[in-house]
């Protein structure tokens, strides 16, 4: 089951620090082992290791998190927008924040009405938004 995986807090300890001493390994035998696996890439991302990536999984997730009420908890509903015209797009809106995801490799253009880019999922040069990626703007 390669979706469900424990999470890999440290790099270099056992089990990439994820069962350190638990109590169904019993007093005195040491860590319980996952029993999920744990391959040995996994170290790349671990929390100490993507701490200290400024362009880490880990950073986007804090930072969407510390701004998603900035942005989204308005009084707007959620809406469609359809105006990129493209299958492999999706464009959201509430208020005045907006998600953009791009589903397949192409690029997608986020047009200068769509507002600031807030946040991306991966760089953006100029206003094109990558394939595979997101972002949210206002």
């Amino acid at each position: 089951d390669g979706c469900r995986v424990p999470l890999p807090w440290a790099a270099d300890e056992p089990n990439f620090g994820f069962s350190l001493d638990h109590a169904s390994s019993g007093p005195g035998l040491g860590p319980a082992a996952p029993w999920l696996p744990q391959p040995d890439w996994f170290a790349g991302y671990a929390v100490d290791v993507q701490q200290e990536r400024p362009d880490s999984m880990l950073a986007l997730y804090r930072n969407a998190l510390a701004r998603r009420r900035e942005l989204w908890a308005g009084t707007g509903e959620l809406s469609w927008d359809d105006r990129l015209d493209r299958a492999d797009v999706l464009v959201l809106t509430r208020g005045s924040a907006r998600t953009v995801v791009a589903f397949g490799p192409d690029p997608v253009e986020l047009p200068a009405e769509f507002g600031e880019i807030v946040l991306a999922s991966a760089p953006i040069t100029g206003r094109t938004l990558p394939g595979n990626a997101a972002a949210w703007l206002r």
